[in-house]
């Protein structure tokens, strides 16, 4: 439609479990669009045992890691990328607090085997 701005989209990728997020990734840049963004977000899952600032260096460089092969694939495609790490009790709920105020789409991945923190 002519005079009509087109919005840009935010599209929100949880990469849980995801050694390589380079096809999801490549997915959500499409989807966002040339003025979009990518936000990838990583959640460190934490026991209800462990409070939620407790080290987890490991799981973090892994988060760190992941997150690296996922603003390289954005950056070739050109499109805005927002990194997340999270540290929630369980992913699922703590994926959507990322775009607090913004319209998201949620970019939803096949259930992962193992989402007790990124897999390298």
């Amino acid at each position: 439609m002519e005079g009509v701005a087109a919005v840009p989209h935010n599209v929100v990728v949880p990469l849980l479990g995801s050694p390589d997020p380079k096809h999801l990734v490549t997915i959500a840049c499409g989807l966002a669009g040339d003025d979009g963004t990518v936000d990838a977000v990583v959640v460190i899952e934490l026991s209800p045992l462990l409070p939620l600032d407790a080290r987890m260096d490991e799981e973090e460089a892994a988060a760190r890691r992941l997150l690296a092969r996922a603003r390289a694939v954005a950056d070739a495609s050109g499109v805005r990328f927002v990194p997340h790490i999270v540290r929630a009790r369980e992913a699922a709920s703590a994926t959507g607090s990322v775009t607090p105020g913004r319209l998201a789409e949620l970019l939803s991945p096949a259930p992962a085997t193992n989402s007790r923190g990124p897999t390298i």
